[in-house]
């Protein structure tokens, strides 16, 4: 059964690159069987699957927004602890981060 090109594939593109398989597997790149059996598994073709992997890896190590240039003022945190609406003299009760022990 051949594999069908997936939800976003398109047929003309305007750039193209080669890509040269490994002669095993590594954590630097596989090989053509490789590629092969996970366009099976997953019912795209190989190009598709390049995609995915090239699309999880883009995602996990290039960052959603930029840097900040700096941290927030005490004028910026007063203002944001202000519009939050919530009392800074409140008791801490829990936290994200751990445990929490009041001093």
């Amino acid at each position: 059964m051949k594999p069908t090109p997936g939800p976003y594939s398109k047929r003309a593109v305007s750039a193209t690159m080669l890509l040269k398989f490994k002669a095993r597997d590594s954590v630097f790149g596989v090989q053509k069987a490789t590629v092969k059996r996970m366009s099976d598994l997953l019912g795209l073709n190989e190009t598709d699957v390049v995609h995915l992997a090239l699309s999880k890896l883009a995602r996990e190590i290039i960052p959603a927004y930029e840097m900040d240039d700096s941290p927030l003022t005490e004028s910026q945190l007063n203002k944001i602890r202000k519009l939050s609406g919530v009392e800074q003299n409140m008791p801490m009760t829990s936290t994200l981060f751990g445990s929490y022990t009041r001093n």
